[in-house]
């Protein structure tokens, strides 16, 4: 049975400069991991320093951005083996740091407030049904706010809804900073990538948590004088009492909230009525958040 080629050992340590110990947003300095790496399941061709360094680096447990503090960016690797003939098994010491640019204290916002499109399956606000003259009443089903139901009650009918696409409006802003030469190199690309899709993980410039995240960062150092890097930004809105009917159980609404974030999905079973109309129906609602989120306040 092969072993696990990489591995956390008992190295853990935070290493803190507490300035202001009322701050609600303290993170470490600095923050290291030990790890064992096994590559005895290897050709012996194969069991080298550099094979044991390209395990680690790829390995889930040992990412660019700290799992913990996810503005804490891998910095250092230390690696050896475990002896001078053995070349198995290694130790590694893995470091992450803040990532602290100097700036150079001014900015410029850019932006703009642009619609898109969403598919809605739920009335907003429903404002009448007309049925066809004639209709008997006990065949007029009842259906629960949901749009485009397809009511057939034959064996091919699955009383699936289809929805309607609905504009809605989305934030998108720049905020261009200042840093100082230097600040902007290949190695910057690599430390911040990992920031970009993630949404925020505390209030944020008036946004609250999980409404704005980074869509992407432009590093530019052709001034000769200063360096700069566009931070771009998606923002939408919290939904909040959230009302979903169901015809199941006591036929009441199914209330919930969702951040601006996440994502809200509903869990659907086909309901038939006595007349034999089916109509698809939820019996759940799921909010989920899909991405890590970030303390933007560390970053920008």
């Amino acid at each position: 049975m092969a072993r696990d080629v990489v591995c956390i050992n008992d190295v853990d340590n935070s290493i803190w400069s507490i300035t202001d110990n009322a701050s609600p947003n303290l993170y470490p300095e600095q923050i290291q991991l030990g790890y064992n790496i096994y590559l005895g399941d290897l050709p012996p061709a194969n069991r080298t320093r550099e094979q044991a360094e390209a395990q680690l680096l790829n390995s889930p447990l040992c990412p660019s951005l700290d799992p913990s503090y996810s503005v804490l960016h891998r910095k250092r690797v230390q690696i050896s083996t475990r002896g001078s003939d053995n070349d198995e098994e290694y130790t590694a010491t893995v470091t992450w740091e803040k990532w602290e640019p100097e700036t150079e204290g001014y900015e410029f916002l850019g932006g703009s407030i642009s619609i898109q499109t969403q598919t809605v399956y739920r009335a907003y606000d429903r404002q009448s049904i007309t049925w066809a003259g004639g209709l008997d009443p006990k065949q007029k089903p009842e259906l629960y706010d949901l749009i485009n139901v397809n009511l057939g009650s034959g064996p091919d009918d699955d009383g699936s809804v289809s929805g309607v696409e609905v504009p809605y409006p989305v934030m998108n802003f720049d905020i261009r900073k200042v840093y100082a030469k230097g600040t902007v190199n290949l190695g910057l690309f690599t430390s911040i990538y990992g920031y970009v899709g993630r949404p925020n993980s505390a209030t944020w410039r008036g946004f609250p948590v999980h409404t704005v995240r980074i869509a992407s960062i432009v590093p530019d150092n052709s001034d000769p004088d200063h360096d700069f890097i566009t931070w771009s930004f998606e923002a939408i809105p919290s939904d909040n009492n959230i009302a979903i009917k169901t015809a199941f159980g006591d036929q009441q609404d199914i209330v919930v909230s969702k951040r601006g974030w996440d994502y809200l999905w509903t869990l659907n079973r086909n309901w038939e009525d006595p007349d034999g109309f089916v109509v698809e129906s939820p019996v759940a609602v799921i909010v989920d958040q899909l991405t890590p989120d970030i303390d933007l306040n560390q970053v920008i």
